[in-house]
């Protein structure tokens, strides 16, 4: 005996409905970039005030640090824009979407990127993270003021890399 279903446009209706509201995850418009803790390999420009500037191969440890990233993030939003960071166990910060680089507009270019600025503590921070494949460059400045060990002041800016891993990345999301 054949199965029929008998459905009024109405009950239809309420099923779709239902059906596309369970499915939904609240966050689905989100890529998350997680970097493990451990070495970012870098290089270092530093000036002396009214000095020599050296610039220097070198690397450091960090904790671990995660993103996440509205998706498409808009640029200079209040919502869209703003990224939440965590690094280590207990500091989180955000930061702004400063340029978002949609792939899908372009056939020669396979990624999406985002820049991100923040400013913990006294420093500025850029973050510049290739989507889907995890590549994160951090490059940061700041100053150190050599006044309180009797000599000049010292600019520096510091970038490091790591591959790190995103998750969430849809390719069908423009």
């Amino acid at each position: 005996m054949p199965f029929k279903i008998n459905l009024s446009s109405k009950n239809l209706i309420m099923i779709i409905l239902l059906c596309t509201g369970f499915t939904s995850n609240a966050d689905e418009n989100f890529v998350y970039v997680t970097c493990e803790a451990g070495r970012w390999e870098g290089n270092s420009i530093d000036t002396e005030a009214g000095g020599e500037t050296k610039f220097t191969p070198n690397g450091t440890s960090l904790s671990k640090t995660t993103y996440k990233i509205p998706y498409p993030p808009k640029p200079f939003s209040s919502d869209a824009g703003m990224v939440d960071m965590t690094y280590g166990a207990n500091d989180s910060y955000q930061g702004i979407v400063m340029y978002f680089y949609n792939s899908k507009l372009y056939s020669t270019v396979q990624n999406d990127y985002v820049i991100i600025s923040a400013m913990p503590k006294q420093l500025l921070e850029r973050h510049m993270i290739l989507i889907p494949s995890g590549e994160v460059h951090l490059t940061y400045s700041k100053i150190y003021g050599g006044g309180t060990y009797g000599g000049a002041d010292e600019i520096t800016t510091q970038s490091f890399m790591k591959k790190c891993k995103v998750d969430g990345y849809n390719p069908f999301i423009n």
